[in-house]
């Protein structure tokens, strides 16, 4: 498989509907294909599913098929002992490694040989593994090693970390609590203020790309990871092509979706899409990655609150702020930063009967067992007077995403069959059925059900 598969395969794979060698060939190509694993994701979080592309099973691992062996398995790298493949990101595949006289946990990361054409995938290498240690900040990952196989693959050594990715994190829970999301947020803002005050900007944050670890006393920590797309502000190599479109698309900023010069900017409005979906348990922006960036350029997203009650104005405003279309109107990593460790400390006054928490005082992580879930607002409700009881009793029913989901899909098949040959028909069904697949609300289904009608109609 050399082309992208469509949507409908991918959707089809997110939700287990592939029979195994079908399975197994779009696997392959996951492994190759970041914007594709993306799309995954996504659909695997949408539909509560636990299909995850960011831990796929590794070619080579006891449950991939075909159990081909890994030839680095056992074998010694920059005097660490390869022990296991413990997944893939857009640029190499990682491995657990072990110094066999001390004993210490490494994690060694292999750059994927197909990308081993680019002339530059060394220097940009290096910049990673510089890029990250320039900024010396415990909330990004430690890169202390760097060397190249036999076979001429470049790799790095780094950090063993026991935890969970956040985009795994999510897809268990959901919709975090409140004060979770916050902490989140703080620390990852904490990281990138770092960062950006060492001249390093990360040009694809997201989910996968941070990591809630498990420290030995029980306390957690976010760390940022890959900055294989990391751009030094001070270098003057030049590290993508003019014109080039860098990023992933539910989490790309305006700037980026042009092929415009990105930089610490563009991680805010990052940044506010993972604040978004940290806070409502949905992206701001939904539908095909096209149109998820055509939304990114021209749509203004919908305030937290809107989705969550308990958001306070406060998140709201700084959530609309990262995510301004232009990018001067973001502020900085350290506003941001300010501005929501303000917020967390006036969430956590409200949360204790003497409110004495002095301002500057570190916020205390709850553990998220002792919170209430927050509540999700009902859909907005229609004007039924005069409608059909039908409509009403649609309209007073909770919104049950699969269902919709099923029902949708239900009536395109039924329309195909009676659509005969039309190609105008068999194109508007197509991408009806694209987006049946990522509907999230009750508007999502108005606008199918629309599109549904005018081909009726035909």
């Amino acid at each position: 498989m050399n082309e992208c598969p469509d949507e409908a395969a991918l959707l089809d794979y997110a939700e287990g509907r592939l029979d195994a060698a079908a399975r197994l060939e779009l696997a392959r190509h996951l492994e190759r294909c970041e914007s594709c694993r993306e799309i995954v994701s996504y659909v695997a979080r949408r539909t509560d599913r636990t299909t995850n592309p960011e831990s796929l099973p590794a070619l080579g691992s006891a449950d991939e098929p075909t159990r081909r062996v890994d030839p680095l398995l056992g074998t010694t790298v920059g005097g660490y002992r390869i022990e296991e493949r413990i997944g893939q990101g857009g640029m190499g595949i990682v491995y657990r490694a072990v110094q066999p006289v001390i004993g210490k946990s490494v994690a060694i990361k292999v750059i994927r040989s197909e990308l081993l054409r680019s002339a530059s995938l060394l220097g940009r290498l290096a910049d990673e593994a510089r890029a990250a240690n320039a900024v010396g900040h415990r909330g990004i990952i430690d890169i202390f090693g760097f060397g190249t196989l036999p076979g001429g693959e470049h790799y790095f050594v780094m950090e063993y970390l026991v935890g969970t990715p956040l985009n795994q994190h999510l897809s268990a829970v959901g919709v975090v609590p409140l004060e979770e999301a916050v902490e989140l947020l703080v620390e990852l803002l904490s990281a990138l203020s770092a960062a950006h005050a060492a001249g390093v900007a990360h040009r694809d944050l997201k989910p996968s790309n941070l990591f809630v670890v498990h420290e030995p006393d029980g306390k957690r920590l976010l760390k940022l990871l890959d900055f294989g797309l990391a751009k030094l502000q001070t270098t003057d190599r030049p590290q993508t092509a003019p014109g080039a479109v860098l990023g992933t698309p539910h989490y790309m900023s305006p700037e980026q979706v042009r092929g415009e010069k990105s930089g610490p900017e563009s991680d805010l409005y990052s940044v506010g899409v993972i604040a978004f979906e940290l806070l409502t348990g949905r992206l701001p922006f939904t539908g095909s990655p096209a149109e998820v960036m055509r939304q990114h350029v021209t749509a203004d997203a919908p305030a937290p609150s809107a989705l969550v009650a308990e958001v306070p104005p406060a998140l709201d405003a700084i959530v609309k702020k990262l995510l301004s279309k232009r990018r001067e109107a973001r502020g900085t990593a350290e506003q941001a930063l300010q501005a929501l460790q303000t917020a967390a400390r006036r969430l956590a006054a409200t949360a204790t009967d003497d409110a004495t928490e002095p301002s500057g005082a570190p916020i205390i992580w709850v553990p998220a067992a002792t919170r209430a879930a927050p509540r999700l607002l009902p859909p907005p409700q229609a004007n039924l007077e005069g409608a059909s009881p039908a409509a009403v009793e649609s309209q007073r029913r909770p919104f049950d995403v699969k269902a919709k989901r099923s029902e949708l899909l239900v009536r395109i098949e039924t329309l195909r069959k009676v659509g005969g040959k039309d190609p105008a028909a068999a194109m508007l069904l197509d991408d009806a059925e694209t987006k049946a697949g990522s509907v999230e609300s009750a508007e999502d289904v108005r606008l199918v059900e629309q599109q549904l009608d005018a081909v009726k109609k035909r």
